[in-house]
């Protein structure tokens, strides 16, 4: 949900995801004197009112600051024009008050709040679900709430406790799409990692309300562990095929089916049946509740399951979705994408859209960059672009001042207020520790955002040599969809990109705020308003300039 209130002189453009809000400031002219702003946010439904809290305090009011403590904003107020709440309830409608604060530490002044109001998006709205897990176990909400121990070594309680707040709602969401299918239909499911027993049960409870599941496994890279974990689970029945023939048999996807065989929805993304998929890095669950979409996915799971050498599959892949240019892509309607193909020409298509962007352009890529997209996000653009990576290797040098690169990372050590974190390799297993998503987002505050998501990692190798599945959403019928992607990127990249800088720089943070000019007249508001080549600065244009839909 967006919206706007530009009524005084104080603005504020808001954006709602499911789980988080982005707030968004702005002023008519620039402000004086300006310690920064309170922010109050009232839940509707309880009537509970909260002063939001910050990590940096005065230090002429509070010289040794605790490690991880948080201060209220109206006391210590948050010196940025762009504030994000990570903690709505989706569904759930919240009013942000906003003051400005002006003074001295020791005698704030409050001028005239703003009001705005959204309500956060439901996760599942009945025609699509959009799920990401925390996938920031490096966090200080993590580090406070839970022991520095591996998963494995908690108790149950606490490791049950630990797990929720990790799925924050991904594994719900994949449950919820398991429990629809009810006696005489059909689940028909293609996985590579399938190994976390919670997920397996799941499918074998649904096989015992009579529900007709079947399964198309990697047996190949993950073969082992699979094998046992479905033997372990006692559905060795529901796998129909062992997937050996693939390169990578890499797809994550599970279409419901009505008794009578009507495809009805589909599940896919980037989430392997792993408890490290699950639980611990992040990654994205996508449903669809659309027939024509579910029933292409199951004429491909129709031919994977004959465990089709890469020529043959190549066939079925073309037949059930040529090649389409970037202006061929339908409007208001969602594109699914298979592979293996026969040319690269999708990959294209997908840069093509990144280089297309006229306003946002936003991906994450845990692995390495293609060329094709290292080029389309450094082309000089007078606008912000963003990119999430797992790890430092498979980062680029941006060229533009423009783009802003983010490596997953957690606070290694512990530094001022900040306690010490853990990566989901530190509570699982070793690997890719923070972001899994495949993910594109295009102009998402604009009249007509594309996202580009699903199970392959804009590669060469996942195009023309691995199973695969993408899914394209383009239009502004996807308005929803987009706030829900870009929120949660906006969280998963200031999440990342300020440990990255933290770690390498642990002596320049400075846990305090400032309390008045710096020398040579500047002040934080400055790159706000008078250093317009600022990403600060652009990205808070992006938000004044975002369509909000009637």
């Amino acid at each position: 949900m967006r919206n706007r209130n530009t009524d005084n002189a104080l603005e504020v453009y808001a954006v709602a995801g499911t789980h988080t809000a982005v707030l968004s400031l702005d002023f008519k002219q620039q402000p004086q004197g300006l310690l920064g702003v309170a922010i109050e946010r009232k839940d509707l439904k309880t009537g509970r009112r909260t002063w939001l809290e910050g990590q940096k305090c005065f230090r002429s009011i509070i010289p040794d600051p605790v490690p991880g403590q948080k201060y209220p904003t109206h006391l210590h107020p948050i010196q940025s024009f762009m504030w994000k709440d990570f903690t709505l309830i989706p569904g759930r409608s919240y009013t942000f008050k906003i003051t400005p604060v002006t003074g001295q530490p020791n005698q704030l002044q409050y001028g005239a709040p703003v009001e705005i109001t959204v309500t956060a998006e439901e996760e599942w709205n009945g025609r699509q679900g959009v799920y990401f897990n925390s996938g920031v176990s490096g966090s200080q909400s993590y580090s406070e709430h839970f022991p520095d121990i591996k998963i494995k070594e908690m108790d149950a309680a606490t490791r049950d406790r630990a797990l929720l707040w990790l799925s924050r709602g991904l594994f719900e969401g994949l449950k919820a799409h398991i429990e629809r299918a009810q006696n005489n239909e059909y689940l028909y499911g293609a996985f590579y990692e399938f190994h976390e027993p919670r997920t397996l049960q799941l499918l074998k409870a649904a096989r015992n309300r009579g529900v007709k599941v079947m399964l198309v496994v990697d047996g190949k890279q993950y073969g082992d562990d699979n094998k046992k974990a479905v033997r372990d689970a006692g559905i060795s029945r529901l796998v129909k095929t062992w997937r050996t023939k693939a390169k990578i048999p890499h797809n994550k996807f599970l279409v419901h089916c009505s008794a009578d065989g009507t495809p009805l929805a589909v599940w896919t993304g980037s989430t392997n049946i792993s408890e490290k998929g699950i639980f611990g890095q992040c990654n994205t669950g996508h449903v669809v509740t659309d027939r024509d979409l579910a029933g292409r996915y199951l004429e491909f799971w129709t031919a994977l399951k004959e465990d089709p050498a890469q020529p043959s599959l190549v066939a079925d892949v073309m037949r059930l979705q040529p090649d389409l240019q970037a202006s061929q892509l339908p409007a208001d309607a969602i594109a699914a994408f298979f592979s293996p193909r026969d040319s690269l020409a999708m990959l294209d298509v997908y840069a093509d859209l990144v280089a297309g962007a006229r306003e946002l352009a936003c991906g994450i890529f845990p692995f390495n960059i293609d060329l094709r997209f290292q080029n389309a996000f450094n082309a000089p653009k007078d606008f912000p672009r963003y990119i999430i990576v797992d790890k430092k290797a498979s980062t680029f040098t941006p060229n533009d001042r423009d783009l802003d690169i983010a490596v997953g990372a957690a606070i290694k050590h512990p530094i001022d207020q900040w306690l010490q974190e853990r990566s989901a390799g530190a509570l699982f297993y070793g690997g890719t520790d923070y972001v899994h998503n495949k993910l594109l987002i295009v102009d998402p505050l604009g009249a007509s955002p594309a996202i580009v998501v699903g199970s392959a990692n804009f590669s060469e190798a996942s195009t023309r040599a691995n199973d695969e599945n993408m899914l394209v959403l383009r239009g502004p019928a996807f308005s929803r969809e987009a706030d829900i992607y870009l929120t949660e990127f906006i969280r998963l990249f200031d999440h990342f990109n300020f440990r990255e800088w933290l770690n390498a720089k642990p002596g320049e943070f400075k846990p305090f705020l400032e309390e008045g000019v710096r020398a040579g007249g500047r002040t934080w508001v400055d790159k706000y308003f008078v250093s317009p080549e600022s990403l600060s600065y652009k990205r808070k244009i992006a938000f004044r300039n975002m369509v909000v839909p009637a």
